[in-house]
């Protein structure tokens, strides 16, 4: 059986409880409030596709290969972007809700996370040189033994990172961040 293939063709609505999506290839794609909760993406291939204001929480990811796919306004809870195919991933998140998204031990140079909410998102081993946390909540998110060489924190907040556990040459942070980066000390900064 061939996987089917689709080029430049926009999906609205679609909601995958009452109808599958066809397993194959997406290419130039356009996804617009779609209703993925759930569903399997298993071994699909998006490339240069965009997701705004879709509902891809606890999507099964395994094998997925995401290349140049953007999410805007989308929610995406508890995906484990760590079972895509990870020598093909890069995506960029503006706006979307990721909480407990797990990025263990990926390769996300230059990665783009803009205005998102990753709460509890894990990012251990994860090599995030020269990414960009542009406006995110991070509370909670796990950063251990991660490359942040050059990443900007600047404008994120409810980080916690320990920097003797994290390469950090580079990084930028705000002062409004250093809590964040001297808690393991129990220390009082004013």
């Amino acid at each position: 059986m061939t996987a089917a293939e689709f080029r430049k063709k926009s999906f609205d609505k679609v909601n995958c409880a009452n109808k599958p999506m066809e397993m194959g290839a997406y290419h130039e794609c356009l996804f617009v409030n779609c209703d993925f909760k759930e569903c399997s993406f298993q071994n699909f291939t998006f490339i240069e596709c965009k997701f705004i204001g879709c509902d891809l929480n606890n999507i099964t990811i395994g094998q997925a290969k995401f290349e140049d796919v953007e999410f805007k306004d989308c929610q995406m809870e508890n995906l484990k972007f760590h079972n895509a195919h990870v020598k093909t991933f890069k995506s960029t998140f503006n706006h979307c809700f990721m909480n407990g998204a797990s990025f263990r031990e990926m390769k996300l140079e230059g990665q783009s996370f803009l205005n998102c909410i990753l709460q509890g998102a894990d990012f251990t081993k994860v090599d995030l040189v020269d990414a960009e946390f542009l406006n995110c909540d991070l509370r909670k998110a796990i950063f251990k033994e991660t490359n942040l060489k050059n990443t900007d924190f600047r404008t994120s907040y409810n980080y916690t990172i320990d920097l003797e556990e994290n390469k950090v040459n580079g990084a930028k942070f705000s002062t409004n961040g250093l809590a964040g980066l001297l808690q393991k000390f129990d220390i009082e900064i004013i």
